[in-house]
């Protein structure tokens, strides 16, 4: 997917989280990621888990990608929740927060 900065400022560790719902609407799952961290369908069907773990924690997001998202800009971002319970139906993703961009230095 991809999340949208709606601030009025540059955002940095932009992070979503996705809950993962039973058929009653119950949350029965839930995982966080950081933005900014593209794979590609070869990579998820190969990494081992560890790997593609590491890299939705890399806050940073690839080349950096994740430390100025423009007002009005998306990042781009992959969400893996491996081993989904028994009963599983529906997902909701939803932000999970973000901090003001630092901004570049002069």
């Amino acid at each position: 997917g991809e999340a949208l900065n709606e601030f009025a400022k540059a955002r940095a560790a932009l992070q979503v989280k996705v809950t993962v719902f039973d058929a009653a609407g119950h949350s029965i799952s839930t995982k966080s990621a950081y933005g900014g961290n593209p794979l590609t369908d070869e990579q998820l069907k190969g990494l081992p888990l560890d790997k593609i773990e590491a890299a939705m924690a890399n806050q940073f997001g690839d080349s950096l990608a994740n430390m100025e998202v423009a007002p009005g800009k998306e990042i781009a971002f992959v969400v893996v929740v491996a081993n989904l319970p028994k009963g599983a139906k529906d997902y909701g993703v939803e932000s999970a927060g973000s901090t003001v961009a630092a901004g570049k230095q002069q």
